[in-house]
């Protein structure tokens, strides 16, 4: 469990896995918040980035 959302925290945590594994991850889905795009984008450089549709919805 990683506590809080500072992107720099839970990157640090989640690069304590290998890199093969983090390739692996082929989609992440998230919110709307920019430090979680930051986030997938440093540590699964392979994944595609989803919009939870709740979260688009909202913001219409």
């Amino acid at each position: 469990m990683v506590k809080g959302t500072k992107a720099e925290t839970v990157i640090k945590i989640l690069k304590k896995n290998p890199l093969k594994i983090r390739k692996k991850v082929l989609e992440v889905t998230l919110d709307m918040a920019g430090n979680m795009g930051l986030i997938v984008k440093k540590s699964f450089q392979q994944a595609s980035q989803v919009i939870y549709r709740f979260h688009v919805k909202k913001k219409l």
